[in-house]
């Protein structure tokens, strides 16, 4: 006889393996579109569009993807995706706590865990871009340094920043 606990144990069990198989299909693991963006991308697209921010948002979201590093023309578009990815995977770990769990705590993990979904990917940027701003930030005066010396020696300008490229080549913030 399968106790209550087993049975539901059973029952996650199953659910993971159908949400594992079924994820993979929508997120298209092992086939190729035509496009060259992830299945992922595509289907979660229309999502990242509803919530992507816009007026002031928008401009403050360009400026902090800059920061980190992401200047490209898209990525603001890219960021609302990986960001509605996130607040629909959050939904779902939440379903799985609800589903675990039917009471009140349930459904607080429930929105706890699409809220963290939400907020995760804004603070994951403002965490990349606040460590390549102090990696700058620590890299900078050396290659000031560097640069004054090379010039001070003799070096045409355009020779003394090819100078400086090459010494600090080990440094990523400062050749982006």
């Amino acid at each position: 006889m399968i106790s209550t606990n087993e049975m539901g144990f059973i029952c996650s069990l199953g659910a993971g393996a159908l949400a594992f198989v079924t994820a993979r299909r929508w997120l298209g693991a092992g086939s190729k579109a035509a496009s060259d963006e992830p299945m992922w991308r595509r289907k979660v697209g229309p999502l990242a569009r509803l919530l992507a921010p816009t007026g002031s948002d928008a401009e403050t979201l360009r400026n902090l993807l800059h920061r980190a590093g992401r200047p490209a023309p898209e990525e603001p578009r890219r960021f609302a995706e990986e960001r509605a990815l996130a607040l629909i995977l959050g939904f779902c770990l939440g379903g799985v706590f609800l589903f675990l769990s039917p009471t009140g705590m349930g459904r607080v993990a429930f929105l706890s865990a699409g809220l963290i979904g939400w907020l995760y990917p804004n603070r994951r940027l403002r965490g990349i871009a606040q460590r390549r701003m102090n990696e700058i930030s620590r890299a900078l005066p050396s290659a000031v340094d560097l640069l004054l010396t090379v010039i001070d020696a003799g070096f045409s300008i355009e020779q003394a920043l090819a100078r400086v490229a090459v010494e600090l080549s080990g440094s990523p913030a400062l050749a982006a």
